[in-house]
């Protein structure tokens, strides 16, 4: 369920870079879910995972009907110093 969970919050946040036609190595600022608990807590082991691979800052969980929402950050990287 690991895999599943990550994989699942990953393909969202991806597809929020995509949308905001940014490249994937653009920084998110947070990465909210509502999910059922077996899910949160699958996505709670793989959290370093998402963090890392989604360049997420704040991933936070609550329970309810399942969605992912993504807030990408405003600020260029490329343009920071």
């Amino acid at each position: 369920m690991t895999y599943t969970a990550v994989a699942e919050v990953l393909a969202a946040v991806r597809r929020a870079k995509t949308e905001g036609k940014k490249s994937m190595r653009w920084p998110v600022d947070s990465v909210q879910v509502i999910a059922d608990q077996a899910f949160l807590d699958a996505m709670a082991a793989g959290a370093g995972d998402i963090r890392s691979a989604g360049g997420v800052a704040e991933l936070s969980g609550s329970v309810g009907e399942r969605s992912v929402t993504v807030v990408l950050s405003e600020t260029d990287p490329s343009q920071a110093g």
